[in-house]
């Protein structure tokens, strides 16, 4: 079996007052991980919690990897006694859980801000799977065979009601509660974090990204901007990213592209 050759790139951007959320986000390899946060909060929280999240969980990914295998970091302690499907969804689960300490800690010792919250979806690869951790509204897709599907669910109000049978597809599109988180780090508690895995094969492409890119733009054409050819993951992230700049969730944006062969 063929090694997998991987393409990353991503690109954020940053928009004015008024935003709902803030975008952030890592990508690094050998082997790789990608995280992308989306801040909530106060103005001045948005952009800290997504950036203080992103940073902490990539400081300790980065320790979790050796000689391209990925283990559990001896300064860490024991390892969980708790049975993981996968052994990645420990390193992923520790890596969140201090993150959501640190967003809890600073909450109100920093001056102007009283709460930190942000939503966060991370991923790490091992050979052909991708194993990931998903709170609150950021998303992971996954492009195959040309067709675009989410593999993240929203922990959101609306979404919530959509899966209860109490709203419709439409309704949900319009639901207000689409922007209200029910699960995030700084609040909840990051262990009813959604995990999962999926397989690699050449010819895939991922999507990590913030709501402002899946808020501005359709899926469809999100789906073509992965499929589209020669483009690298950095500018396939770039293009996905910049309509936020002028449209309607306030110009504040995150991706990170993942492109398999």
């Amino acid at each position: 079996m063929r090694t997998l050759i991987l393409d990353v790139g991503g690109y954020a951007t940053q928009g004015g007052d008024g935003q709902e959320h803030a975008g952030n986000f890592c990508c690094s390899g050998a082997p790789p991980f990608f995280v992308v946060a989306a801040g909530r909060g106060e103005k001045a929280a948005q952009k800290l919690a997504g950036y203080l999240a992103v940073q902490r969980v990539a400081v300790l990914l980065q320790l979790a990897r050796d000689r391209g295998h990925w283990f559990w970091h001896s300064s860490w302690g024991s390892p969980p006694v708790k049975q993981y499907a996968n052994p990645l969804e420990a390193i992923l689960q520790h890596a969140v859980s201090r993150a959501h300490d640190q967003l809890r800690r600073m909450s109100g010792q920093t001056r102007g801000i009283s709460a930190m919250h942000t939503a966060l979806t991370a991923g790490m690869i091992q050979g052909r799977e991708l194993v990931f951790i998903h709170l609150g509204d950021t998303r992971l897709y996954r492009l195959r065979g040309g067709r675009l599907r989410c593999v993240t669910k929203d922990h959101t109000a609306a979404m919530k009601l959509l899966r209860e049978g109490s709203i419709s597809v439409d309704a949900y599109h319009a639901h207000p509660g689409r922007h209200v988180l029910t699960k995030y780090l700084g609040g909840a508690s990051p262990h009813d974090a959604m995990f999962g895995a999926v397989d690699l094969a050449p010819g895939d492409a991922f999507l990590f990204c913030s709501p402002g890119v899946y808020n501005a733009l359709s899926e469809h054409t999100m789906q073509n901007v992965l499929a589209g050819k020669p483009q690298d993951a950095t500018r396939k992230a770039k293009a996905l990213v910049l309509p936020a700049k002028n449209g309607s969730c306030s110009g504040s944006a995150a991706a990170v592209v993942v492109g398999v062969t």
